[in-house]
């Protein structure tokens, strides 16, 4: 690691690797380079997001459940903080997003 790259392209980075691969190589390294940008901010909303969604691609359910408890609880804490309608409109729709796919790995 050369110190210069920042959370944001760690997480463009990390996109961009599993838009074009679906392998347990790639994931594998999608998690080294989400691990990097947690050193930065372990607590921001795009890096979650796609946490969840490597351990689903990984079939590790109980993982990305316990991680989507996690990113529930900061999305709440958010809505409690914020004033804007706008960002209070995302966080909202991001907990719709955490309740649907806790249901759908409940159906599994």
């Amino acid at each position: 690691a050369n110190n210069v790259a920042t959370m944001q392209d760690y997480v463009l980075c990390v996109n961009c690797m599993l838009s074009l691969y679906d392998s347990s190589e790639t994931n594998s390294e999608a998690l080294e380079l989400i691990n990097m940008a947690k050193t930065i901010n372990p607590n921001d909303f795009n890096l979650l997001r796609t946490e969840i969604l490597v351990y689903l691609r990984q079939k590790n359910n109980e993982q990305a459940k316990s991680l989507m408890q996690n990113y529930a609880s900061l999305l709440n804490q958010s809505i409690e903080k914020t004033q804007s309608d706008v960002a209070k409109t995302y966080l909202y729709g991001e907990l719709e997003w955490v309740n649907n796919m806790k249901l759908k790995i409940d159906a599994l």
